[in-house]
């Protein structure tokens, strides 16, 4: 009996880990201006933040998306090692 716990619960993990490799429409749209941007010789430079949006500490969160995307409107390219990139 314990053989069969197990083994169905490797297969529920391996169908949920199955689940989360699959490519969403968003993801492939940022992948293409990706390969587009790397094609046309351009470098850019992401960054990825965590921000709360809902609940108690919402306001704040928004607060500092507005104030990233605020210093990215003036400063859109940045120097690193003597080279500019977006």
């Amino acid at each position: 009996m314990k053989k069969f716990v197990s083994i169905m619960l490797v297969l529920a993990m391996s169908m949920s880990l199955t689940a989360c490799g699959a490519d969403s429409s968003s993801d492939a749209s940022s992948d293409n201006q990706s390969s587009s941007d790397a094609a046309s010789g351009e470098k850019v430079v992401k960054i990825g933040v965590f921000e709360p949006a809902t609940g108690d500490s919402g306001a704040g969160g928004k607060q500092e998306m507005l104030g990233m995307q605020y210093a990215n409107h003036m400063t859109p390219s940045v120097d690193i090692g003597g080279e500019t990139g977006a």
